[in-house]
């Protein structure tokens, strides 16, 4: 209940009847019906020649054939293509995918390839028939991997998913580098699933001045090659870099030992006179990186290649690179990425839009290194670090400040109550035990502060220091989060305090208020609401969920909060629908606290008095809702579906697992995140994130409601996208009940 959102006019599980085979069978009959009775009537009743009447007699069954022949040939091929829809849509994904899938299939005692993509036309270079004959993958593995490469591949036929790495022949020649993934999920072994990334540019290295420095450093080889560009001659630098002899090296040919790390390679063969990046491996398996030069000498007619390894150099350089921007504990980027990182968001920032920092300080961690040593401190700091990222939205990024502090930097924010919701989301993963082994289980508690741009300062050092002002003044003043520009920041404990004392008050439900969000189709006609809960505070004015709804958790009021926003939502529901209102649909958000059976009992009782008004009732959940939701949620998520209410995941793509959810869920609708639309505009990886949630849900069967659309670009650019629902401010935010009453 508590966020400015919204969802659209759909049905969970629809009545038998209003299917739309049912439909169509039932126009079926009744045309024939009407067919028949027509020419009854016309036979006996129109006046026609006993000649004639006998005529249409005898044609009527004929009339009656044809009609049902049109008919079955028209519903069989809307039949086949709404079958074929999420089958065309998975093969226009394939074919664009940089991944290859295959299936292998069990042919007597071997495994050949059944089924594979058609993306591998395009990213190998061989024709599908190519693929699928005997020994195709056997005979294009380089020479040096063969027998290792078999072998994995023998073992990993006994585990249930297995991943190896090897070099493979394009078809232009040259080698590269695939990731090779098997997956069992076929009880009988007959069949393998599996799939093929081309992982070669994940060798390439960086041109900066720190490479270029060290290049002194390397060990460079030369080589003479003969004129059909094979090895002839290697001195004893070029043998040890490629692990051969020179006896062993004498005419291969450098792409059958070398891999360009660019796939701008053409001809199969090297270019000449430009130095390129490759890769190796040595019989011994091991790996190494390179830079290759391939000159014609201009004294004789001879090519001469020159390879000089680098694997040191770029283990340095990583190395170096790490030590300087990541946070070696745990893994995440430090203040130096944060200020590099704010710079680049500053430039691209719209002018509408503001950034903050939050800094989260873990309270009397010192304690925890005393009592149970630094291991333990240091596995809970990584425990720390994973919950909080777990719980930051799209595009939020999260560092590490040294010791026991925690840094997130939030760009595209449009509203302050943003950076309330974010800081409650991650004072939230402190709730739950911190479990490191059995001997050490505790419960921490932190406090945090923030910082906007460019209200509390231009740049990420102002912003970082008054953050950090603000998280020592909530420290101090005993409460867990204060703000740098908020106005209440200068006394959180009385606004806080305040709030939890007043959401006990017997007349809270006279100050409470539920606001509708109009939601709109791709011709801007209002076709729904979402209910959203306010509170007219006697105090503190218009106060949003975010502000109140934890203390209302706290009180043991969320229950309770939750059956009265029930009731005055059929209340106006049933109003719309009485005055033939567009406002014929609203969805509820709900938390997992409020899915009791008190609440599906309270819903039980509006429908037994109205069955039909469940089909203009959604229930919107949170990702977080889903995640691990125990099996009181799992079971009123199965029981409000039966019921026939659409189910609804909102703030959809935020989460690790959001396309699972359409699998694992009876989910109806989905409403994409107003992050991912803020950013739909200036950003075409954005665009093509969106537009696959899209194609995914669609597959499903499932809706789509485009959140927090602004402007006319953002509309414009959903529609072509095939989204033909969505809610924002570019028409009208959210408002009581009579003020959306005249948009009506």
């Amino acid at each position: 209940m508590g966020k400015d959102s919204m969802n659209q006019n759909s049905m969970k599980r629809k009545q038998w009847y209003q299917r739309a085979t049912i439909r169509s069978v039932i126009m079926y009959v009744v045309l024939m019906v009407v067919i028949e009775l027509g020419m009854y009537a016309v036979s006996k009743f129109g006046g026609l020649s006993e000649a004639n009447a006998r005529q249409l007699d005898a044609a009527q069954p004929w009339v009656v054939l044809a009609l049902s022949v049109l008919f079955l040939w028209f519903y069989t091929r809307a039949i086949v293509k709404q079958y074929r829809k999420p089958t065309d849509l998975l093969s226009e994904y394939l074919a664009n995918s940089a991944t290859i899938h295959f299936e292998l299939r069990r042919v007597e005692n071997d495994f050949r390839v059944h089924w594979v993509s058609q993306n591998a036309e395009k990213l190998l270079g061989y024709s599908l028939d190519e693929i699928k004959s005997v020994n195709w993958w056997y005979n294009n593995l380089h020479p040096a991997d063969r027998s290792s490469v078999v072998k994995k591949a023998l073992r990993g036929l006994d585990e249930p998913e297995f991943v190896y790495e090897y070099r493979f022949r394009h078809a232009d020649g040259h080698y590269i580098w695939i990731r090779d993934q098997l997956r069992h999920d076929d009880p009988s072994g007959k069949r393998i699933r599996g799939s093929w990334i081309n992982i070669s540019n994940d060798f390439s290295v960086p041109d900066d001045s720190l490479y270029t420095d060290a290049m002194h450093h390397v060990k460079v080889g030369l080589a003479e090659l003969t004129e059909h560009r094979k090895l002839n001659v290697v001195d004893d630098i070029f043998a040890s870099i490629i692990g051969l002899s020179a006896e062993e090296a004498q005419n291969l040919r450098l792409e059958d030992i070398l891999t360009p790390i660019s796939d701008n390679i053409s001809g199969g063969h090297f270019p000449t006179n430009e130095a390129i990046e490759v890769i190796g491996r040595r019989p011994d398996q091991s790996r190494f990186k390179a830079q290759l030069l391939i000159r014609p000498c201009p004294r004789n007619e001879q090519v001469i290649a020159c390879l000089a390894d680098i694997s040191l150099v770029e283990q340095q350089r990583q190395a170096l690179h790490n030590a300087a921007f990541f946070d070696e504990l745990s893994g995440l980027p430090n203040l130096r990425s944060l200020h590099l990182h704010f710079k680049s968001l500053i430039d691209e920032l719209p002018e509408d839009r503001l950034a903050a920092l939050i800094t989260v300080n873990i309270n009397q961690f010192h304690h925890i290194n005393h009592r149970y040593g630094s291991l333990v401190g240091d596995k809970t700091l990584q425990r720390v670090a994973k919950r909080i990222k777990a719980a930051l939205p799209f595009g939020s990024k999260l560092y590490a400040a040294g010791g026991d502090e925690f840094v997130v930097l939030i760009n595209n924010i449009t509203e302050y109550i943003d950076i309330q919701v974010i800081t409650d989301n991650i004072l939230r993963v402190f709730r739950d035990k911190f479990i490191i082994d059995n001997n050490a289980q505790f419960y921490l508690t932190c406090s945090s502060g923030s910082s906007i741009y460019p209200l509390d300062g231009y740049d990420s050092d102002q912003l970082l220091a008054q953050a950090r002002s603000a998280m020592i003044r909530s420290r101090t003043e005993g409460t867990t989060i204060s703000a740098g520009s908020q106005p209440q920041s200068a006394q959180p404990s009385h606004f806080h305090l305040q709030l939890a004392e007043d959401i006990k008050s017997t007349t809270l439900h006279q100050e409470l208020e539920v606001y509708y969000q109009p939601i709109f189709n791709d011709a801007k006609n209002i076709i729904g609401a979402e209910a959203l809960l306010r509170w007219n505070h006697p105090e503190f004015g218009l106060l949003s969920p975010a502000l109140f709804l934890h203390h209302a958790e706290e009180a043991e009021k969320l229950a309770d909060i939750g059956l009265w926003v029930l009731d005055e939502v059929v209340l106006q529901l049933n109003k719309w629908i009485a005055n033939n209102s567009p406002l014929n649909y609203v969805s509820i958000n709900l938390s997992a606290p409020q899915l009791t059976s008190t609440w599906i009992h309270k819903l039980r009782e509006h429908y037994d008095r109205d069955p039909g008004l469940v089909t203009h009732l959604g229930i919107e959940l949170s990702e977080s809702v889903l995640n691990e939701p125990d099996l009181q949620v799992q079971n009123a998520i199965k029981a409000l579906s039966e019921l026939g209410l659409d189910i609804i995941i909102d703030d959809f793509g935020t989460g690790f697992a959001s396309l699972t959810y359409l699998a694992e869920y009876p989910i109806d609708q989905i409403k994409i995140d107003r992050r991912f639309i803020a950013n739909l505009v200036s950003s075409e990886k954005t665009q093509r994130i969106v537009e696959s949630m899209m194609t995914f849900a669609r597959a499903a069967g499932v809706e789509v409601v485009a959140e927090g659309v602004e402007s006319e670009e953002q509309f414009e650019l959903i529609r072509k996208m095939g989204c033909l629902k969505w809610q924002g401010h570019l028409i009208h935010p959210a408002k009581p009940v009579d003020e959306l009453n005249e948009l009506d």
